[in-house]
């Protein structure tokens, strides 16, 4: 066996056997030996066994000029170079930290030169013998596991630091909690959120700085959790801060217990306080809002009711207004009808006695006298309504109200119809106990005239008139009854208006301006009482009054 070819099964199968010599990827070499016949031996073996590109250097001078122009990552040294030692330039890799490995050749192998070899970090040394090939192989072997594995140390060192650099600058609180609930594992971000180092969290329970009353919420959702490998959980809580106020968070755990690398329930927390108090803000200023919009509800309704009170008003008012009008043109019409007729009499009968006086027969002035005098009274009670009326417009309607017999006055007021030589027949019925009553005697007169003139004036000659008092506690009650032409009932509330009249005005036929009972309506009210009229069984008219007191 020549001494470049290695035992089989080697270190060719165990770095096959480790994934190191699969794929695409190879690396270089540098063999710095002075002997050319032991440099070519040397790269054979080297490019055979492993998946390198060799490169060959005689010297210390050329060694360290390939070096600095091409990166290696395996370099066999020979201890005795022309211009210097192999052990200078191990010294110098290994001082300047590069990262090629090293193995150290040497022909004439002691103990003390192998001691200095690895004191300066050489991956093997390998004597020139007859076992130099497969020495070599083991050694490159070796070599090229350590780079490997500093390759993987260095990417797990870059991962971590990696991992470390996002936990740490992340925005989010990042912890490991076991079955327990102990915290394994805490980011060191949280510092910067709640002031506690990652050291002081460590070892403590999760929920020691949660607030109390949510730590039996906290501890059910993170149960529920732990009953489902990979379960998560969204959780809501409030968390002490180290100056003693309370922040909120918002986390998601996932269980991992049953990952090996991780065997236990991690925990992203996100501190929401800012968010927290913006809705809080938010919703006392919904609040406000909707109160703001509720009250300018109610003064809008407020203005509306008003505004459609005043509108209704207006409404009445003008209707009001055109009612007046329409009866004070109905008034005027009537008013005229009424008082041309005795102007005109007394008119006729002034220029009849101015031109006939001389030559009339003596028999015929009583009876001239006597129309002239009922057109007089005619004038007379037209003007004595209206003045009533006015003073009751301008509430100077006055009274002088005393206890009385009210039977006396209707008895004059009835003595007076029949004076007139009324065809009507009058009864008076007074109930035993009734009839007296407080009252103003001329007013309640005058209010009992204006019954008795306007039953007279509806009914048929001849037909009777009836007048009962009666009383029920306090309550006087005068009731006058007559037979004429009644009153059809929808317009029993309408003829107590001014100037009402029941007939239409084009059959306007019966004496009168249509305030006697508008007066008669406002001098029992003055007295406390009420005033009403309903049409008669069989014909005729009921007016009924009550009077308190």
């Amino acid at each position: 066996m020549r001494a470049d070819e290695a035992p089989t099964g080697s270190a060719e199968s165990r770095l096959q056997g480790a994934g190191m010599t699969d794929g695409p990827r190879s690396m270089k070499a540098l063999v710095v030996e002075d002997t050319p016949e032991m440099a070519a031996q040397l790269k054979r073996i080297l490019e055979k066994r492993f998946p390198l590109e060799v490169d060959i250097a005689p010297d210390c001078a050329t060694a360290r000029s390939k070096l600095e122009t091409c990166d290696f990552q395996l370099v066999t040294l020979d201890f005795m170079l022309p211009d210097g030692r192999g052990l200078e330039i191990l010294e110098e890799i290994t001082a300047r930290g590069e990262t090629p490995r090293v193995i150290m050749i040497t022909g004439h192998g002691d103990e003390e030169s192998a001691v200095r070899s690895f004191r300066s970090a050489a991956s093997g040394y390998v004597i020139k013998d007859t076992h130099l090939a497969a020495r070599l192989a083991e050694s490159v072997e070796k070599a090229i596991t350590e780079m490997r594995l500093k390759e993987a140390q260095d990417e797990l060192a870059s991962r971590e630091a990696h991992f470390r650099t996002l936990t740490e600058q992340s925005s989010d609180i990042v912890a490991v909690l076991g079955a327990g609930g102990i915290v394994q594992y805490q980011s060191h971000s949280i510092e910067r959120f709640l002031a506690y180092t990652a050291e002081e969290v460590i070892g403590t329970g999760a929920c020691e700085l949660i607030h109390p009353d949510d730590v039996e919420r906290i501890r059910r959702q993170f149960n529920s959790a732990l009953e489902t490998p990979g379960a998560s959980v969204f959780m809501e809580f409030r968390i002490g801060h180290k100056g003693g106020e309370w922040r909120h968070m918002e986390s998601v755990g996932r269980n991992l217990l049953f990952d090996p690398a991780v065997r236990g329930i991690v925990v992203n927390s996100r501190d929401v306080t800012g968010r927290k108090i913006a809705e809080q803000e938010l919703e006392k200023y919904r609040r406000r809002l909707e109160d703001l919009v509720q009250d300018r509800t109610s003064e809008l309704a407020e203005t509306n009711v008003r505004l459609r009170e005043e509108i209704g008003e207006r409404v009445q008012a003008e209707e009001e207004l055109k009612d007046r009008a329409e009866s004070l043109a109905t008034f005027l019409t009537v008013a005229s009808h009424e008082l041309r007729h005795p102007i005109s009499v007394v008119k006729g009968y002034t220029t009849m006695l101015q031109g006939y006086l001389q030559r009339m027969e003596p028999e015929m002035l009583p009876e001239i006298l006597d129309a002239l005098e009922i057109a007089v009274d005619r004038l007379t009670g037209f003007v004595e309504e209206l003045l009533q009326a006015s003073l009751v417009e301008e509430g100077r309607f006055t009274f002088d109200r005393r206890e009385g017999d009210l039977a006396p006055l209707i008895d004059l007021a009835v003595s007076d119809r029949r004076v007139m030589q009324q065809s009507n027949e009058i009864t008076v019925a007074v109930q035993p106990g009734a009839g007296t009553a407080l009252v103003d005697p001329g007013k309640f007169r005058g209010l009992i005239d204006i019954l008795l003139d306007n039953a007279i004036k509806f009914a048929e000659p001849g037909s009777p008139i009836e007048i009962e008092v009666a009383a029920a506690g306090d309550v006087t009650t005068v009731r006058v009854k007559d037979r004429g032409i009644g009153i059809p009932a929808e317009a029993c509330q309408q003829v107590f208006e001014r100037f009402f009249q029941v007939e239409e005005l084009q059959h306007h036929s019966r004496v009168g301006l249509g305030l006697g009972l508008y007066l008669a309506r406002e001098i029992v009210e003055a007295h406390g009482g009420t005033i009403s009229c309903e049409p008669r069984p069989g014909g005729g008219t009921i007016f009924s009054l009550d009077i308190v007191g």
